[in-house]
């Protein structure tokens, strides 16, 4: 299996999130890009890596659901005590506001997504491929067929529809799937040697759909609704692109990418603190951006490996328990 693909693809979607929030620290802030298409990645390796994972080493439902959730639960709350450490009422806020869903504004954060997707995941995963294949279709084009159907046409669609939360979380559902669907392609023989034209073709995926999404924008805004089809297409470029040959695939090179890669959940959290610090500096371009990036990733592996260390004590605990 190709998993060594995700790790590439894990370092791009943290450094697109971070992007995006870092408005402020740019001349001009269109170069504050990436957000959306950051998360979907994120959704995307989550479908894929749990599907691979599952055809390793199949569990039972109570068991996956309790790996799943306290692997993500735990580090989420460890990180949000030591940043918010002496600010009780962000603490429980944080806690609040991205454990419990009470609203359709909050289906349009990352973490809310992310736990329906694993309450899905199990019934999904277990549907066959063809099945699963033509239901996602229908489902894709269901999304746009409610836009078309409820305004009458696509210019009428409201601006503010990619930051929506059900539209968000359409999207999060459509690439999760997408990943389960791609991990169940055998591409070993198309990734063998190195092939130009794959490469080729896989940077063409990634570049154009953003060139086209632009110009869409620039023809209305409204438009919006199409990114998450020009998403699916950029995803599956990068899955291409660095599934290629062109890509390090050494044992040395890979369990480095893992380990930064890894810190990507305490840099998602460590970086906004490292805007505030960086602001109260006033850091001058392209600096400010650098120091942001650098020591959000530097800050994160401490916590990161105290939260692993937590995190298999507990799983531990729990699996001692059941035996």
């Amino acid at each position: 299996m190709m998993a060594y693909s995700l790790v590439y693809i894990r370092l791009l979607a943290i450094c697109l999130i971070v992007n995006c929030h870092l408005s402020i620290f740019y001349p001009n802030p269109d170069f504050a890009f990436g957000g959306y298409l950051g998360n979907l990645l994120f959704y995307f390796i989550s479908g894929y890596g749990l599907a691979l994972s599952f055809q390793w080493k199949p569990m039972e439902a109570v068991e996956w659901f309790q790996k799943r959730f306290l692997k993500i639960l735990i580090p989420f709350i460890i990180y949000s005590a030591i940043l918010e450490f002496g600010n009780g009422a962000k603490f429980f806020w944080t806690l609040q506001h991205n454990l419990l869903i009470r609203s359709v504004d909050q289906l349009g954060y990352f973490f809310p997504v992310l736990w329906i997707l694993y309450v899905c995941f199990l019934p999904i995963n277990s549907l066959k491929t063809r099945r699963l294949f033509t239901i996602w279709l229908i489902f894709l084009a269901a999304i746009l067929g409610y836009f078309i159907l409820k305004t009458h046409t696509l210019y009428a669609v409201s601006e503010n529809t990619l930051t929506s939360g059900l539209f968000f979380l359409a999207s999060g559902i459509a690439v999760f799937v997408f990943g389960i669907l791609i991990s169940r392609v055998n591409f070993q023989n198309y990734f063998k040697n190195k092939n130009i034209g794959l490469i080729a073709i896989g940077a063409c995926l990634v570049v154009l759909p953003q060139v086209f999404h632009k110009w869409f924008f620039h023809l209305n805004s409204k438009l919006v609704i199409l990114n998450l089809y020009f998403a699916i297409i950029s995803i599956f470029g990068f899955f291409v692109f660095f599934n290629s040959n062109y890509f390090g695939k050494s044992s040395e090179c890979i369990n480095l990418l893992k380990k930064i890669g890894a810190c990507s959940l305490a840099v998602y959290f460590v970086h906004f603190k490292m805007m505030d610090f960086v602001k109260m500096l006033n850091i001058n371009f392209p600096y400010n951006v650098w120091a942001i990036f650098i020591y959000s990733f530097i800050f994160a592996l401490p916590l990161t490996q105290f939260a692993e260390f937590i995190s298999n004590k507990a799983l531990n605990f729990v699996g001692q328990g059941q035996k």
